[in-house]
């Protein structure tokens, strides 16, 4: 049993270490549709590899381990340096945001508070992995209104709770650009992006509401 389980504890450090290569690529090239099958396929490979723990009886000790380790890490690194600097949360002060029609402040940097509720950016645990993400409690639409210079796109992502359905829409200057329903948790860490290419390198009025399941761990982009 203790080599079985060391076996598979090596065989999680390699696959989350080809899975943070992965993602470190794909922040630079979000639309690259090889890597995205390569990140699919490692993720499948560790989803195997997990059912072999279970199997093993190795599970919840193995994932508590590695999930602490993971957020106590990133959570030594400042809010600032948990969101690439092209997120929109960089841009935003606090009158830019309410939640559940609570007016928010900013405590500092990706940080905001809003009546009894706290949005910030943090380290979450989701249904695969642990994200470097803002996070928001579900207590309310959670809307963002700021003025900012948008690029091609707003790319964007998001890790919802298994519990139940979410929101994401955005609007430009009073026009809807889109809006959907968050997809199920068992489908993993969700990428999406909105086409403002009409509003390229050009300040607009940004309107981006999230509910639900998309509050639990989510960040937006500007991609040139």
């Amino acid at each position: 049993m203790r080599a079985a389980s060391g076996s598979l504890r090596d065989a999680l450090s390699l696959l989350d270490t080809a899975i943070a290569e992965l993602r470190s690529q794909l922040d630079q090239n979000r639309f690259n549709t090889h890597l995205r099958k390569e990140l699919l396929a490692v993720y499948q490979e560790k989803q195997h590899t997990l059912e072999q723990v279970v199997r093993a009886n190795l599970w919840v000790g193995l994932v508590a381990l590695v999930g602490a380790a993971a957020i106590i890490g990133a959570q030594t690194l400042s809010l600032r340096a948990l969101l690439p600097a092209n997120s929109i949360f960089h841009r935003v002060e606090g009158h830019d945001l309410t939640l559940g029609g609570e007016s928010c402040r900013k405590e500092r940097d990706l940080s905001f508070v809003c009546g009894s509720g706290v949005i910030r950016a943090d380290a979450v645990s989701g249904q695969w992995g642990v994200h470097r993400c803002m996070t928001a409690p579900d207590s309310g639409e959670l809307r963002i209104r700021a003025r900012m210079v948008l690029g091609s796109f707003l790319a964007g992502d998001y890790d919802p709770t298994p519990d139940r359905e979410g929101t994401i829409r955005l609007s430009v200057d009073g026009l809807e650009i889109g809006a959907m329903t968050t997809r199920p948790a068992f489908l993993w860490h969700q990428f999406i992006q909105f086409d403002t290419r009409q509003f390229r390198d050009r300040e607009a009025t940004v309107e981006l509401t999230l509910t639900g399941a998309a509050l639990h761990c989510f960040d937006f982009r500007i991609v040139r």
